[in-house]
């Protein structure tokens, strides 16, 4: 399980409130779907990236083939 996961899988376990109200489940949850928005939007920054330093690489390899 790589790390991200691992902290997701952390984060998704029931988060410790005081009082055991209703709003207490909801609050949990809202937490929960905010940690897990945070994970996804770091994932696809993180794989833009990536894709990006890819199509560079391809460009510049294109480039050097051409100008030879």
């Amino acid at each position: 399980m790589s790390p991200r996961h691992r902290r997701l899988a952390a984060r998704s376990k029931p988060i410790p409130m005081r009082r055991n109200s209703i709003a207490s489940i909801s609050e949990q949850t809202a937490l929960r779907a905010m940690a897990i928005a945070d994970l996804q939007v770091k994932f696809t920054a993180a794989t833009q990236v990536n894709v990006l330093e890819m199509h560079l690489n391809r460009q510049q390899k294109a480039y050097k083939a051409i100008n030879r």
